[in-house]
């Protein structure tokens, strides 16, 4: 269910959004509404939890709030603006690739299957973003409106040529 809450999400930031939008402020936006959504939540759900809490493990709750989820997340959605949903959900699996360069960086014993599974994770990267590359598709889209605006300028034109032929013929007529 998680996965599939996930996929609309990320969707619907695709449709929803242009290059132009501010993910900051769309971000901003959307912490708003948790925080007045979330907070009577709260405080009526585990104030005893509240109570137990010291100004150091907030601070590390703030720090580990902006650096680990608000930045991330940043980084996701701007992927999500200028590749597509499922290049950059894809992207995210990368973190197994850079875990076993860390492993093996940190001398930790690896097997071949692990680096077996490492290059067929890049592959498919690799594979996930070729096939939906944005830049293609709006050139192709691009292309498809400029023959649909010379079509219709050539109609236009020929319909106003036909129509200022006409207007010289009438009065010439009458």
């Amino acid at each position: 269910v998680a996965a599939m809450v996930y996929a609309c999400y990320t969707i619907v930031l695709k449709k929803w959004t242009r290059p132009s939008t501010s993910v900051a402020l769309l971000f901003g936006g959307l912490g708003a509404v948790v925080i007045v959504v979330g907070t009577p939540l709260v405080f009526a759900l585990d104030s005893d939890g509240l109570r137990r809490l010291t100004p150091g493990i907030f601070a590390l709750l703030i720090f580990n709030g902006i650096f680990d989820n608000v930045l991330s997340q940043y980084a996701w959605a701007k992927g999500v603006q200028w590749t597509s949903p499922t290049a950059a959900t894809t992207g995210l699996s990368l973190t197994i690739p850079f875990s076993i360069i860390t492993d093996a960086v940190r001398s930790k014993p690896l097997g071949p299957w692990t680096y077996i599974a490492a290059v067929l994770v890049l592959a498919g990267f690799i594979i996930v973003t070729l096939a939906s590359r944005p830049e293609e598709e709006a050139k192709r889209t691009a292309g498809r409106l400029e023959q649909e605006d010379v079509m219709e300028d050539r109609n236009s034109s020929s319909s106003a040529s036909r129509g200022v032929a006409a207007n010289e013929v009438a009065p010439l007529a009458a």
